[in-house]
Order: C-alpha cells, then sequence, then structure tokens
C-alpha cells in the first residue's frame, strides 16, 4: 500500500510506521522490542530482541502465510472495511500476526481469551466479521464460537513458518490510498461489566494520534496486547525509540515472576495495571524492584490510594494515565520527582482543549471529550454536538488549577434506597489492599445499608470466617473512617468468600459488578435477610448486660466512636441509617414485651433515646419513653444555665459607640464548608479592613500538618464548588485550623491555636447541624462549643471581640399567633418548634443574651429566614425543601396551591453581606452591653406570593404542571415512583405530610417578622431587589430546568 507520502514523511496507516521505522533504521540501531525467549529454543538471553527492520520483515511474512490461506489484500475494497477477528495471547506470534494483517489492509478485532462465547458472537455480529485467526492454544475456543455463528477459522502462522524472508509479493506502493487514515485500523472491545461487550472502531488517524504520546526509554510492560493500554503502550514506545520488554504471557501474573523480569530488565519504565503493583507490593523486595525504575506507570483501572501512598512514601515514582478505547490516552500524573500528589492527573496539551468537566451531583465532574480531538473515536451525544461522555467521574484538586483525581465511574455508584450514593472504589481499595484479601466488592443496590464480598486468598484457606473478620477488620475500619456515614460498612453486613471460587472479572482483573452481584445474588439476599429480619428476641438481659450489649452493638457493628453509657450517640457519629439498623437489631436480638412497643420500634426510637442508657431503659421499661418527652423544657433550661458560665469579664465599657470593623481586622468564622459560611468568607475576603479569616473546619485528622492541610482544601473546595472565584490576594487572608464544634474536645482546639486566636477582632458562628430529626441532647457539644466562642471573645488582646450568631427564625415559629416577632429575645422558650435544632437554636440565643448581660461580651444574634440561590451562580443546594418540592413536577406533574403562602426569601450571597453590614455597624444608636445581646431578624423585606408570583415564573423557565391543593399533591407524591433516585422529592414525604397534616403551617403563616433594626444597620436588605421582579428566580428555576431534564 502507499499510503506513506515518503516526500512529506505523513503517515496515513499504521503499517506506514513499521515501514518508515523500518527505512530509518540504521545498521547499528538498537533493537526496539523484546519479548521472552520461547521455552522450545535453546538461549542463554531470557529475551529475544527485534529492530523495526525485524518487525517489518515479520510483518511481511505472515502477511504472505495468510495470502497463501486465500485471504486477499483488503486494500482493494475501498468501500467496506473487511474485519478479521484475532484470538491469542500476547506472545511475539500474535503481534506478528497483528502486523500482517494490518498490512494486507484488514481490520482487526481484538478479542480477548476470557470472553464468554455469547460475548464473543456478539462482537463478532456487531462488526461483520466472517474470519476469525486463532493461536493453537486457543482451537476450542473457536470451535465453540464456530458452532454458534457461520464463520471462516484460520490457525495463526507459526515462528518457524513466517520468520524467513517470505514476501507476499505485492508492491504495496505501487496502490495510493488517500482515505486510507479514515479506514478502521483496529477493534477493540469493552469490558462488558454492565451487559454484552461493545466494539470501538479505531481510524488509522486516531491510533497514529495517540501514539504521540509516547518516551524513549527502557520500558516493561505488564498488560496484554488485547488492551487497549498494552496496545496502545508498544507503539508509542517503538516508535519514539525506546525498547519494550514484554511480560512473559506464558506464565500467571504472579509476584515471583514479575520480580524475576524486573531484576532481568531493569526498566526504567514500568507499564502495568494496579493489580500487578498489588502483587509486588506484597514484599518489600518487590517495592524495592520498582523504586529502581525511573517511572512506575499505571493504566487500566483505578490504583487504590492505600496501594499508591505504600508505593509512594517507599520511593517508588509513581504515574498514573488515564486514556479509553473510545478517545486514547488523555491524562497523566506526571510531575517533578518528589511531588507526592501521584493521583491527580493533568490532561496533555494537544487534548486540553477538547476537554469539558461537566459538573454533576457531590462535588463530581464527569470528563466530556468535545468535538475536533483526533484520537476520538466515539460520539455518544449530542450536548456538545458530536461529544463523548465517558461516564468517568474525576474531583479536583483544591488548590492545582487543572489537576484531577479519578474517582470512579457513573456505572460504579451504588444508590442506597434512601437515594445516598456510595463510592465503592476507595472502599474496596483499601480492602484490597490487605495481605489476606484477593478482591472486595461492595454491593447494596436499593439496599438500606451497603455490604461487603470479601474474597480470601489462599493464606487465608485455613481461618474460619469469624477468624477472618477479625483479621481484616481494622482495614474495614480504616475504609470507614475515611467514608461518608451512610457508606460505611459494618461487619455484620460482610459476607467472607471461600479461597478459591472464581468471580466475574476482566482481563485487568478488575471485577466485572453487575456479573458479580448476579452469581453472588442469593448470599447477598441471605444476608439482609437475616440482618433485617423483625422476630423478636427469645431473652433480655438485666440491665447491665443489655447496656454492654447495646454498647458493643454501637462500636463494633456501627462504627460509633463511642465510650461511655451516656455518650450521645449522634455525637459520635450515628445517622438514619444506621438508627435503622439498630432498630433492627434490637428487635431480632432482645425480647420486647408490648407488641405495640415492638412493632414501633424504629429510627425514631434511637433519635428520642440518644444514649446508650437511655436506649437500655427503653428496650426494659415500657414507660421510659414517656419520662424522656416530658423533660423538653426543663432540659432547655438546664442547659442554658449550664452554659452560661464564663471564664472571664470583659473591660469597663459598659457603652460602646457603633463602629466598624477595625482595619487589620482579624475574623474567626464557623461554617465556612456551607452555603452561607461560605459566601459570608468570599465577602470578608473583599474587605480592604480584613486582614486575615480564620476558619474552623471539621476534619477527621486534627495533626498539625495534615490537619492544616486538609482544613484549607476543604475551604477551597468550598468555594470553588459555590462557583466562586477567589484571587491570590484573597486566597492569602485565608488561614483554616481543623477543629469540631461537635466534639467535647474544642475548647482544647481554641487552646492549641491560642497564640493565632489572641489577635482575633470578630467572631461570625454560621456553624450548626441542620438535621431535624436530631432531639435537644444532640446538640449539646454545640452549645458547649458556643460557650468556648465566648469565652475566647472575652479573652482576646482586646476584648470583647465582636461575636454573631447566625440562628434561625425557626425560634419562634411556635408563638400563638397572629404575631409579629420583634428584633429581641423570645420572651417564652415554649415558642419555638419543637424540633431540637430550633430549641437548639433558642437555647444559644439565651446564653449569647445571658454573656452579655454578665460578662460584658459583645453578642449579636441574627435570626435568618429562607436562604435561596446566590445571585451569581444561581447555586441552590438540590436537596433542600424547595427545591425537591418543585423537582416533584418530574414524577406528578403537579405543584401544591398556597394561597396564603408569603415567601421572604433572601439570596444566600445577600444575606451574607447583610450579616457582615450588620456585625460592622450593629445599629444606629450606642450600645449597652448590659441590656443584653442585639437581635436582628434577617428575612427580605419584600414578601411575594407561593401561587400567584412563583408558580407562574416556574412555567415562564419551562416547568409544565397543574396547581391542586396541598393534599391532592400529597396524595400523588405519595403514590408516585418510590426509588429516590428517580423521584428525589420522596426523600420529604414525611416532612411534608407532619408539615401540613397537622395544620401547623397555617400558624406560622400568621407570624411575621419585624425587620426596622435589620433593615436600619444593613443597607443591603434595606435595598434588596425582589428575587421575582430582578429576574433572579427566574434564572434559578431556569438552571433547575436544564438539570434535571438532562437527568
Amino acid at each position: 500500500m502507499g499510503s506513506h507520502d515518503s516526500q512529506s514523511g505523513r503517515l496515513n496507516t499504521v503499517d506506514d510506521l513499521i515501514r518508515k521505522l523500518a527505512d530509518e533504521e540504521s545498521q547499528d540501531a538498537p533493537p526496539i522490542l523484546a519479548f521472552p525467549t520461547p521455552s522450545h529454543i535453546r538461549s542463554n538471553e531470557k529475551y529475544e530482541f527485534f529492530k523495526a527492520k525485524d518487525l517489518d520483515r515479520l510483518a511481511e511474512g505472515v502477511a504472505a502465510i495468510y495470502l497463501q490461506s486465500q485471504l486477499q489484500p483488503a486494500w482493494r475494497d475501498r468501500k467496506e472495511v473487511s474485519v478479521i477477528a484475532i484470538l491469542g495471547k500476547s506472545t511475539l506470534e500474535y503481534f506478528a500476526s497483528l502486523l500482517g494483517l494490518c498490512r494486507l489492509g484488514y481490520a482487526v478485532l481484538l478479542l480477548s481469551p476470557r470472553l464468554a462465547t455469547e460475548a464473543a458472537v456478539s462482537l463478532l455480529d456487531c462488526t461483520k466479521c466472517s474470519t476469525l485467526v486463532y493461536m493453537r492454544e486457543f482451537e476450542t475456543v473457536a470451535e465453540r464460537i464456530q458452532k454458534r455463528r457461520a464463520l471462516k477459522v484460520i490457525q495463526t502462522p507459526e515462528r518457524d513458518v513466517f520468520d524467513g524472508d517470505l514476501t507476499a509479493g505485492i508492491d504495496w506502493r505501487s496502490e495510493p490510498d488517500a482515505g486510507a487514515s479514515n479506514r478502521t485500523a483496529f477493534i477493540m472491545h469493552s469490558s462488558g461489566s454492565t451487559g454484552l461487550p461493545k466494539p470501538i472502531f479505531q481510524t488509522h488517524r486516531a491510533c497514529l494520534e495517540n501514539f504521540e504520546n509516547g518516551n524513549n526509554l527502557r520500558s516493561f510492560l505488564t498488560a496484554p496486547l488485547y488492551h487497549t493500554f498494552g496496545f496502545a503502550t508498544v507503539f508509542r514506545t517503538i516508535s519514539k525509540g525506546g525498547i519494550l520488554y514484554m511480560y512473559d504471557h506464558n506464565l500467571p501474573l504472579a509476584s515471583n515472576h514479575l520480580l524475576e523480569a524486573l531484576h532481568t530488565v531493569r526498566p526504567e519504565s514500568f507499564f502495568g495495571v494496579p493489580y500487578a503493583l498489588k502483587l509486588l507490593a506484597e514484599t518489600q523486595d518487590g517495592i524495592d524492584a520498582l523504586a529502581q525504575c525511573g517511572s512506575v506507570i499505571v493504566a487500566g483501572s483505578s490504583c487504590p490510594d492505600e496501594l499508591g501512598d505504600r508505593l509512594v512514601t517507599n520511593g517508588v515514582h509513581l504515574t498514573v494515565t488515564f486514556g479509553a478505547t473510545e478517545c486514547g490516552q488523555v491524562a497523566t500524573s506526571r510531575r517533578p520527582k518528589g511531588d507526592p500528589s501521584w493521583n491527580y492527573l493533568r490532561f496533555y496539551p494537544n487534548v486540553k482543549p477538547f476537554v469539558y468537566m461537566r459538573p454533576t451531583a457531590d462535588q463530581l465532574h464527569e470528563l466530556v471529550i468535545l468535538d475536533g480531538l483526533r484520537s476520538k473515536v466515539v460520539s455518544n451525544s449530542d450536548d456538545p454536538p458530536n461529544s463523548f461522555h465517558s461516564r468517568d467521574l474525576f474531583a479536583p484538586h483544591p488548590q492545582i488549577p487543572d489537576a484531577w483525581k479519578y474517582v470512579g465511574r457513573m456505572d460504579d455508584r451504588i444508590t442506597l434506597v434512601n437515594g445516598e450514593k456510595v463510592l465503592p472504589l476507595p472502599i474496596e481499595g483499601r480492602i484490597r489492599d490487605h495481605p489476606l484479601v484477593t478482591e472486595a466488592v461492595v454491593f447494596g443496590v436499593q439496599r438500606d445499608f451497603p455490604g461487603l464480598l470479601v474474597f480470601k486468598n489462599s493464606e487465608a484457606q485455613s481461618l474460619t470466617d469469624m477468624d477472618f473478620l477479625d483479621h481484616i477488620w481494622p482495614a474495614v475500619e480504616d475504609a470507614n473512617s475515611r467514608a461518608e456515614g451512610f457508606s460505611q460498612i459494618s461487619k455484620q453486613a460482610i459476607i467472607p468468600v471461600t479461597s478459591g471460587i472464581t468471580y466475574p472479572q476482566t482481563d485487568k482483573g478488575t471485577i466485572i459488578r453487575a456479573k458479580v452481584y448476579m452469581v453472588f445474588e442469593k448470599d447477598i439476599n441471605d444476608m439482609y435477610e437475616r440482618l433485617q429480619q423483625t422476630t423478636c428476641g427469645v431473652e433480655t438481659p438485666d440491665l447491665p448486660s443489655l447496656e454492654k450489649e447495646l454498647l458493643a452493638i454501637c462500636k463494633e457493628d456501627l462504627g460509633l466512636n463511642i465510650e461511655n453509657l451516656n455518650d450521645d450517640l449522634f455525637n459520635a457519629g450515628m445517622d438514619s441509617l444506621k438508627a435503622a439498623r439498630l432498630s433492627n437489631t434490637i428487635r431480632k436480638r432482645f425480647y420486647i414485651e408490648s407488641e405495640e412497643k415492638r412493632k414501633g420500634l424504629g429510627a425514631d426510637t434511637v433519635y428520642r433515646n440518644v444514649t446508650i442508657s437511655r436506649l437500655a431503659r427503653y428496650v426494659k421499661d415500657a414507660d421510659s419513653e414517656h419520662v424522656v418527652e416530658s423533660t423538653g423544657l426543663d432540659l432547655m433550661t438546664r442547659l442554658i444555665q449550664k452554659c452560661s458560665s464564663f471564664s472571664s469579664v470583659a473591660p469597663d465599657l459598659p457603652t460602646r459607640a457603633p463602629s466598624s470593623l477595625p482595619d487589620n481586622s482579624i475574623v474567626l468564622l464557623t461554617g465556612v464548608t456551607g452555603s452561607l459560611g461560605c459566601h459570608i468568607l468570599n465577602t470578608l475576603l473583599n474587605y480592604v479592613s480584613t486582614k486575615k479569616v480564620i476558619c474552623i473546619v471539621r476534619v477527621g485528622n486534627s495533626d498539625n500538618h495534615v490537619g492544616l492541610d486538609v482544613a484549607r482544601n476543604r475551604v477551597l473546595e468550598s468555594l470553588r464548588a459555590r462557583e466562586i472565584d477567589v484571587g491570590p490576594d484573597a486566597l492569602s487572608k485565608i488561614t483554616a485550623i481543623p477543629g469540631d464544634l461537635g466534639h467535647a474536645n474544642f475548647g482544647k482546639t481554641l487552646h492549641k491555636h491560642k497564640e493565632m486566636l489572641k489577635s482575633t477582632t470578630t467572631i461570625i458562628h454560621a456553624a450548626w447541624p441542620v438535621d431535624f430529626n436530631w432531639t435537644l441532647e444532640s446538640f449539646v457539644p454545640q452549645l458547649s462549643s458556643l460557650q468556648e466562642l465566648v469565652n475566647l471573645s472575652l479573652e482576646v488582646c482586646q476584648p470583647p471581640a465582636r461575636m454573631l450568631f447566625c440562628s434561625s427564625i425557626s425560634t419562634a415559629l411556635s408563638t400563638p399567633a397572629p404575631s409579629t416577632i420583634p428584633e429581641s429575645l423570645i420572651s417564652q422558650m415554649q415558642y419555638a418548634q419543637s424540633t431540637g435544632y430550633a430549641q437548639s437554636k433558642l437555647c444559644a440565643e439565651y446564653i449569647l443574651n445571658n454573656a452579655a448581660i454578665q460578662t460584658g461580651a459583645d453578642t449579636i444574634v441574627a435570626r435568618i429566614g429562607q436562604i435561596v440561590a446566590d445571585t451569581q451562580a444561581h447555586i441552590w443546594n438540590a436537596n433542600e425543601a424547595i427545591p425537591l418540592m418543585v423537582r416533584s413536577v418530574n414524577a406528578i406533574q403537579i405543584l401544591p396551591d398556597q394561597k396564603e403562602e408569603q415567601c421572604r426569601w433572601l439570596p444566600v450571597d445577600e444575606c451574607a453581606q447583610t450579616i457582615c453590614e450588620l456585625i460592622q455597624t450593629s445599629a444606629a444608636s450606642e450600645i449597652d452591653s448590659t441590656q443584653g445581646a442585639q437581635f436582628f431578624n434577617v428575612l427580605h423585606p419584600r414578601a411575594f406570593s407561593w401561587t400567584n408570583e412563583f408558580l407562574p415564573a416556574l412555567r415562564q423557565a419551562g416547568f409544565i404542571f397543574d396547581i391542586a391543593p396541598v393534599s391532592e399533591w400529597l396524595t400523588h407524591l405519595e403514590k408516585s415512583d418510590p426509588d429516590p433516585q428517580k423521584n428525589p422529592s420522596r426523600k420529604l414525604l414525611g416532612f411534608w405530610k407532619s408539615r401540613w397534616g397537622s395544620g401547623t403551617n397555617r400558624v406560622e403563616r400568621d407570624i411575621q417578622f419585624d425587620t426596622t433594626k435589620a433593615q436600619r444597620g444593613s443597607n443591603t436588605l434595606a435595598h434588596c431587589p425582589s428575587v421575582l421582579s430582578s429576574g433572579h428566580l427566574l434564572r434559578v428555576a431556569e438552571r433547575w430546568h436544564r438539570e434535571w431534564s438532562v437527568a
């Protein structure tokens, strides 16, 4: 074929590349490819070496043999590509057949030997392939395929037949073909992890473009040639003048064989899949051998953080490359030595213009390859036109621009019945790293909680399941410590699998998740049935024994960080899923005399009895719950009294004139990872008077170095998630320190950073857990932390530091109606809503008021109403009540008629600006702290109608729906699809039923809030434009409509 233009040097086909390398090769040129010496060849050398001219000769010889087998040169058929499939393992014979078939002009379909017959037949059908060439070892496989489909089969030529001076006898250069580059060269296929494998067609042009990203080093490859990673690595290396050594694929992939090969080759670059690294990392010799390589490059599947971190710590220069058969290699974590960020990828310069990172849920992004990238061979979307949506998810680096960490595939995410999405790869990777484990697979699709299949390796064969679980449990605990609560695995939800039992996996050693679930379906179902049975236990021990058992369940099965019987369960890590699991365990294990009480024992029981001590008494004593529920107001009084004891008193400054934030002000800010706190931070950074903002951030590790880095990263992630751009000068004002306001030792955190905090001039406290299921007891640590912050405000260099607390209008929503709530202390504690959240906020207001009276503390309470999307990016948390209510349109095409609902919604950025203005001016009159704290009601000054104004705006944005009474809307919603992934609005059905079922919402509508003082203290609030007439809510609704239509 004459597609190679010798004058211009342009290559049109892969065969052109082989010819060009051979033509330009000097006589003393070094070899470019090395295969293990076959066992039947007597030689002291472990490898055979091949130069470019050798490869050209082998390609010619194989092409000649195939012509003798009545194959015709496919280049002559200019209308339709002829496809030939090849089946074999990655030896010299296999590679020579690839080159020979390519020289004849065929599109070569590379079949994985692991494919089931059905999958192979499907690929042959999809590619219209009628000929299969196979290596002798796979004759039986070829026969099985031939029985299922009419097919011509040819055995691949043996080495002693084609390795000579054979010629195909065709003058290729006499047949110019300008369109050759756009013809299909090779056909790879997907793994079939979500069904039958799909063919992926690669043109000569795409292949040649993909081969550009290579190096000229001495390299060693463990991946097979029928994988895109292995296939492309060979050509990338040889085309750049390097030499590539192939692993001996006649041997199993095992640590001893890998180690021997590394000692022989001593490569500058090691190319492998994560499984090969895992095998080598099991011994120090293996790690040392990898450390001797200039670079270790991993691809093909996700490399667990634990494995990569261990290798990097031991001196291995680990690099991750990322690519896909559909688009070629597009990114790498290549970086200078000494840089530890091995798991963050950067896109190649020639690829970057064609990359769009599409935001998805959970602050992740899907990689989308845009039209125009030459190595892209597949398009699957018209949004944008002719793009390829990879379904691969990435998280951005919190500090390094354009650096992305691979998280997993959208197909990998496990959606629980409540709609929470578990990311299994980090959990599986950590547990797979255990020396007794071959594989780990998280399951739990549409279940209440996740479980885990753990496959024992041969070393664990003699262990009982219980002993095995005890050995691996520390690894599970470590994985749980890094996972969100709903993702954590309990010991009871682990299924050990006997050593030697096979499971569906790809050639790369990656599990085929859907098929694993099918194979082990009975084991999984049995586990859930065992854990979720509601039959009553036969015996309940005495109270001390019951407390001991419940403590063990909470620590060992639920992974709670709890030591004492009176520790709050929710501060120890309890959430709704774990509460449900605990209630199920109690019903199953213990005898409960009252049938009504037994049937009613659910997650809410745990919420109402938030310590082991109280929960145990509930199980033993039928009257204990009534005792608990009668003490709500008494507890509020006790907590206010307890937290109103302060360590210092402010200097004798009974009257202070209003003032702005001082120059060089140092602000301590909490809640920065939340929406309001993040926008407050942005506002403060834009003030010239702000010298520093110290952000207290909850992190898992408070170590001086690790904790500080993680804390700062969380701040930067929060800004990025809300699309807030902050310049380098502003970023330099941010200091982040780790601290947990929900932990009893928060005061120690402040003491630890005492020197830094003593210059604080202002405190803005915007952090508070928002969970309406929590009881008041669960907020005790937050109230104690508030007390510590007041103490800090009194102990700074120039006391008192001004302190503003972000409270809530829920502290007054049970006030008898009709009422107008003044900007002052709520007179009765029963006026707070009945949730622990509202009660705790009112307790906080009383504590701050007491602090001002008793110590002269400069305290401000901002009672905040409904916050909505910001005015710039129009981002509103899709899991809040109002967005979820609107989203119900997708499921039932109805929205509720709330004629009496008057909405006073304030955009979150304008609320943040208001907060900062209030803390600067406080009020237009002089301040007398001895009279108590200052109070402001922060709601939009102008209300609008839900039915007459908001619903028409939704229709204008493109939503189509009918308006119905609330009761009818609730009925339709209750009958709608219960799957929260497809119908997220169902998640708040219980909340809405309780809100409108009792008529309490009508009372709320008759309660107004006076904002006179707040408007006087904040120009932003006083002149805040209507969120409707300004078009703000319309833009928010349009964003919803775009995003939810795609979803």
